[in-house]
């Protein structure tokens, strides 16, 4: 017969072995620089898919609006290069719309 003190070890041992596996199993998954998969997915939604998102709209409207061709490139290449601020510059300050177009 075994001991008491060794059955409590070996209980105590396999306990460690299940909690370890269980961590390992449930835990948030791991990147290569430690931080998880919903941080980086957040990281990436909020830095990277909106501000393309924003872009691709202010493309849109640099196209639609009533600018010549040459002001049209010059504010396609300010929206796509100034990658931060480019948007809002086009939008603060280069577009340009006729007031009762649409009413003719």
């Amino acid at each position: 017969m075994r001991s008491t003190a060794s059955l409590r070890w070996m209980v105590t041992r396999r306990m460690r072995v299940l909690l370890r596996m269980h961590e390992e199993t449930f835990h948030v998954a791991r990147n290569a620089g430690g931080h998880g998969v919903l941080q980086v997915g957040c990281f990436t939604l909020i830095f990277l898919l909106i501000p393309i998102v924003g872009h691709i709209l202010a493309t849109v409207l640099v196209l639609a609006d009533d600018l010549t061709l040459a002001e049209k490139i010059l504010w396609l290449v300010v929206v796509w290069v100034f990658w931060p601020i480019g948007p809002f510059l086009y939008l603060l300050l280069g577009q340009r719309r006729t007031i009762g177009a649409r009413a003719s």
